[in-house]
């Protein structure tokens, strides 16, 4: 191979490098890059009107995988399966992380499912979760107030929690954010 050839192979490698690091780097969602920005209007009006994902779980202590049978598994499966579609509202998913109480919201079905993996993973359990389509992020704004943390993307590579600030900003658009509400209001099934 003559030096040219050779100078242009690693200049072409190192092309191809660079534009992976950059195209890895752009898999941050806008939500995401808007939050971080810190312009906590802009992130709350674009939360309150796109589509979001939130998880519903009526099991979240789930069951230890060594007792159960492969005939007990799969009719878990279905009973959870059937009760979860059938419900008319569900509950929001919520969990404990460094002794806060933590609300995931997924800008897509695939970090929603990533979560899912990483949690029943870490918690060595068998836990029956449902994914929820919310066509606008307002409508989970409600539950933001019975939690300590709303986190956006959560376990994913493209993680935000938000501000109070952004919090704040969020109240203004969706209305009063009660601390005394119960905690896991229904969001109604769509």
């Amino acid at each position: 191979m003559k030096p040219s050839y050779l100078i242009g192979a690693i200049v072409l490698i190192a092309v191809v490098a660079a534009c992976l690091v950059f195209l890895r780097g752009t898999r941050t969602s806008f939500l995401t890059k808007l939050g971080r920005s810190g312009n906590s209007h802009e992130f709350a009006a674009t939360l309150s009107q796109g589509p979001m994902w939130m998880l519903s779980c009526p099991l979240p202590a789930g069951v230890d995988p060594a007792t159960l049978t492969q005939k007990a598994l799969l009719e878990m499966i279905e009973k959870y399966t059937k009760e979860l579609s059938e419900a008319q509202s569900h509950q929001p998913f919520v969990y404990q992380k460094d002794a806060h109480s933590c609300l995931p919201l997924f800008t897509s079905m695939k970090r929603a499912q990533q979560f899912v993996e990483s949690y029943v993973r870490e918690k060595d359990r068998v836990i029956p979760f449902s994914v929820l389509e919310l066509s606008q992020g307002n409508a989970a704004f409600p539950v933001f107030s019975q939690v300590d943390k709303v986190i956006v993307n959560a376990r994913t590579d493209d993680e935000y929690t938000l501000t109070s600030q952004d919090l704040h900003e969020c109240v203004k658009i969706g209305g009063d954010r009660d601390r005394d509400a119960p905690c896991g209001a229904p969001l109604p099934h769509h």
